[in-house]
């Protein structure tokens, strides 16, 4: 009997993409970096910018005690003391270069008012700054005044402090409101 072969015949078959299909998965890696890049950027940039805020917790804390135990002396005792610590920066860390508390003494229109001066580690937050101003019943403190302290935040902008009717103190060099915590946009 004789033996029937099956040839087949096969074309070399070819795998892979073709380079139209490379080209426009490049592309759309490249649009989603030029989106993405910048909001990771502003968002590390704005992790550390609310490191000023947890520095200046222990200031309000300080701020509020002193002036509702002892009024506008306690509060001048406690900017007095914050202010001497790193050498008259009230207090520092590695994106923060300063630290102050308003003297009721030096500044008597604004007592208790927390200024915090960002370092140039971080061009975009360089020498730029963030403003804690204290209130109680949406006013600025006032000898004799009684009642819970209010903390209004300010940068570039004060939206949200003026929202709820707290008197602001605006920064002298305001850090950009984009980088800003919420708070204190």
């Amino acid at each position: 009997m004789p033996s029937t072969r099956l040839t087949k015949s096969w074309a070399p078959v070819q795998s892979g993409f073709t380079l139209i299909e490379l080209m426009i998965v490049v592309a759309i890696i490249g649009i989603l970096a030029a989106i993405a890049i910048p909001q990771y950027q502003t968002y590390t940039t704005r992790s550390k910018a609310m490191e000023g805020l947890n520095i200046a917790a222990p200031a309000q804390e300080s701020v509020a005690e002193s002036f509702v135990s002892e009024g506008m002396t306690g509060l001048s005792a406690a900017a007095a003391y914050w202010n001497a610590q790193e050498s008259g920066a009230g207090a520092q860390s590695k994106y923060v270069s300063a630290i102050r508390i308003a003297d009721f003494n030096a500044d008597p229109a604004h007592p208790g008012a927390i200024t915090i001066t960002y370092s140039p580690l971080v061009p975009q937050l360089a020498g730029t700054q963030l403003m804690l101003t204290p209130s109680i019943n949406k006013a600025v403190l006032v000898a004799g005044e009684t009642g819970t302290v209010d903390w209004a935040c300010a940068s570039s902008t004060s939206i949200t402090a003026t929202q709820q009717q707290l008197p602001v103190e605006m920064p002298a060099t305001p850090l950009p409101s984009r980088y800003a915590p919420t708070n204190c946009q």
